[in-house]
């Protein structure tokens, strides 16, 4: 199945964070858009509240870098480590 969405569906808006929940078990085919936040505190926190055992949940920036995962450490963190 393809993935429905592109890199530009994970972008936010300029200044603001994108939160998308993706169901685990049917994947990025299924992902739902959360919402668009203006600080990262605040889309975390919208990201946090929509967490459960069947979500992942990430936080996108405006380039559409994942900057934060209820999963663990985005994958953009993850880079700034090694």
């Amino acid at each position: 199945m393809e993935n429905p969405r592109t890199n530009e569906d994970h972008q936010a808006p300029a200044g603001q964070f994108r939160v998308i929940a993706v169901d685990r078990f049917k994947g990025l085919a299924d992902d739902e858009l959360v919402g668009d936040f203006t600080t990262l505190d605040a889309a975390i926190e919208a990201a946090n509240a929509e967490a459960d055992p069947w979500y992942a949940v990430y936080v996108y920036d405006a380039d559409g870098v994942c900057v934060w995962s209820h999963l663990g450490p985005a994958i953009s963190e993850r880079k700034l480590q090694k």
